[in-house]
């Protein structure tokens, strides 16, 4: 199941309901979408594109089991300890951040990558050596 409501108004994924429990791919691009609150109810997500929008917390997306496929580009990421909650999606292979805060910190692709350590693609390009090396973990304190 596929659901396309770009150029939409959500005010919250609890409208969803549990009747769409069995969605696998969500678009919600520019759709005025602030907080991920609610999302939960959709676990069967494959695929989440919320590109153009105004999310800060992605809190609402840890242990999201089955997805696969990330796009939160031009959002309002600045924080790599939301990254971070995403190293909980174990799936999760595929993740466009690009156009947040966050891709202003040094090292950014490097410390994605330390983060979720299942990433074969970062802002569409592939996940090689260079962004799986070793870097100072005092850094991400800084983050």
């Amino acid at each position: 199941k596929e659901l396309c409501l770009n150029s939409s108004s959500i005010s919250s994924f609890r409208e969803f309901g549990i009747s769409l429990k069995h969605l696998k791919i969500l678009r919600l691009e520019n759709s005025n979408v602030f907080d991920l609150d609610g999302i939960g109810v959709l676990q069967g997500l494959r695929e989440l594109y919320l590109g153009f929008n105004c999310i800060e917390n992605l809190t609402p997306l840890a242990l999201h089991d089955n997805l696969v496929k990330f796009d939160i580009q031009s959002n309002n990421i600045g924080d790599m300890n939301q990254i971070d909650q995403l190293g909980t999606c174990f799936l999760l292979k595929e993740l466009v951040l690009r156009e947040n805060p966050i891709c202003t910190v040094d090292r950014y692709r490097q410390a994605v990558c330390y983060h979720i350590k299942s990433l074969k693609m970062l802002d569409e390009i592939e996940v090689d050596q260079q962004d799986r090396l070793p870097f100072d973990l005092s850094f991400l304190g800084q983050l």
